[in-house]
């Protein structure tokens, strides 16, 4: 007798990282009768996706495998195949996918808008110019218009070859008003040529706005990011991961005052086709001066941070936003931590270090049980104008080592002159020292 294929629909939510540019996804495929169906094919697809025409064939277009949470290339084998239990993995990159089950005595089923981290590209605000202004999914150049006799920066649709690129639009595109545009992440967006997974993503040097499949490798063009599904062909859309690598290369190695979006061109840079902003001692290394004056990007902890004999709050290592002043800010930060020997209260905090801001707002959750049901503290810090180091949230955990997450939010409005931003942690008792994990990390935009 045949059985039909049903796929236990549990998706298991990995943790991700500033670190971990993947995600793992384990299931078990099982037959109509609850048995484990051993060598079920489970295709991977990307959106929109067609199911395949028999129980024998793959739904298409087949996104791109990786091979481990680090992998770049993600060359690995689509489909995949169930072991002697049902048992399947795979690696993949975040993302909205199509997941098709199906394989000889099979019945095929493909599970739409299946959902794998965050799939929502970082985006900032940015006024629409009056004359000529944005539209969804085309990149946007950075220009500029007087606005009651004061010249201000606004968005426009990117030119051929665009060397102003900024970002593509997401929403509120037009002549008026403002957009968000997606700068960092995952974005749809419309190709002059057919796109390939994994392919260089450059300005198309034909149609403005549009974007270009420049091949494995780019020898010309501003690099915008990586491929991550395939379109129909010119003037349709695909997803790129948006300014791939960028931490890697954010540097100045012409030694011009320019910075490369990728490490793909670090072998070439100098020119201007490779330029997203510019050089500033302002900035720190992982974050990039743009041309409206922020500085924005992610920060991590590069290996595991453990608190000093004291009770002060304290720098966690890699945490420190260098940033230009005059200029407002929001932050998100996803932390990591553990308590050493007893059960004391544990707080995180900010400071802004160099100069008292006009204001910072913040919120933080803090995990202090495992569960089920874990348990978790909240705590707000309504305003801050000074330079001293003050708390966000703070709890006691349930448990010594014993690894739990803490997230902190907020603004940050900053008056003139360049400031540190700190992002610190203590401890009730010196003695009892506190770890924040390897991998924990902030973002400022």
């Amino acid at each position: 007798m045949k059985s039909n294929l049903i796929f236990l629909a549990v998706l298991l939510l990995p943790c991700l990282s500033a670190s971990a540019q993947n995600i793992r996804q384990d299931s078990i495929a099982f037959s109509r009768s609850g048995f484990p169906a051993p060598g079920a094919l489970i295709a991977v697809c990307s959106q929109p996706a067609t199911q395949g025409a028999t129980n024998l064939l793959p739904c298409s277009p087949l996104a791109a495998l990786c091979a481990s949470l680090s992998d770049v290339t993600c060359t690995s084998p689509n489909p995949v195949t169930a072991d002697g239990l049902g048992n399947y993995h795979y690696y993949l990159k975040p993302g909205t996918y199509a997941i098709q089950v199906y394989g000889p005595g099979l019945t095929t089923q493909l599970l739409r808008d299946q959902i794998y981290g965050v799939a929502v590209a970082a985006t900032k605000t940015l006024v629409n110019c009056t004359a000529a202004g944005t539209t969804v999914n085309l990149g946007v150049d950075i220009s500029s218009q007087v606005v009651m006799a004061v010249t201000s920066a606004c968005g426009t649709t990117a030119a051929i070859n665009s060397t102003q690129l900024t970002g593509i639009c997401q929403s509120g595109c037009g002549n008026s008003g403002s957009a968000q545009i997606a700068y960092q992440g995952y974005q749809s967006t419309v190709f002059d040529n057919q796109s390939v997974i994994g392919d260089v993503v450059v300005p198309s040097a034909t149609v403005g706005g549009e974007f270009h499949d420049a091949g494995a490798s780019a020898s010309s063009g501003k690099t915008v990011g990586l491929v991550t599904s395939l379109n129909s062909g010119a003037g349709t859309a695909t997803t790129i991961d948006m300014f791939v690598g960028d931490n890697a290369a954010l540097a100045d190695p012409g030694s011009n005052g320019l910075v490369v979006r990728s490490a793909l061109n670090t072998s070439r840079i100098a020119t201007s086709a490779d330029v997203i902003g510019l050089w500033s001692g302002t900035c720190n290394s992982a974050t990039l001066f743009f041309g409206d004056g922020t500085c924005r990007g992610s920060i991590q902890v590069a290996s595991n941070f453990t608190t000093a004999n004291n009770t002060n709050l304290q720098t966690i290592t890699g945490l420190v936003f260098n940033v230009p002043g005059g200029q407002n800010y929001s932050f998100h930060c996803a932390l990591s931590y553990s308590q050493a020997t007893a059960n004391v209260a544990v707080a995180f905090g900010i400071q802004s270090a160099t100069t008292s801001p006009t204001n910072i707002f913040a919120n933080g959750t803090e995990q202090i049980t495992v569960g089920p049901p874990a348990t978790f503290v909240t705590g707000i810090l309504p305003t801050l104008t000074t330079t001293t180091a003050t708390s966000i949230v703070s709890g006691t955990p349930g448990a010594t080592a014993t690894n739990y997450t803490a997230q902190l939010d907020g603004t940050i409005e900053l008056p003139s002159g360049a400031d540190a931003i700190n992002i610190m942690v203590s401890t009730a008792a010196g003695a009892d020292a506190v770890t924040v994990l390897r991998g924990s990390y902030c973002q400022l935009f």
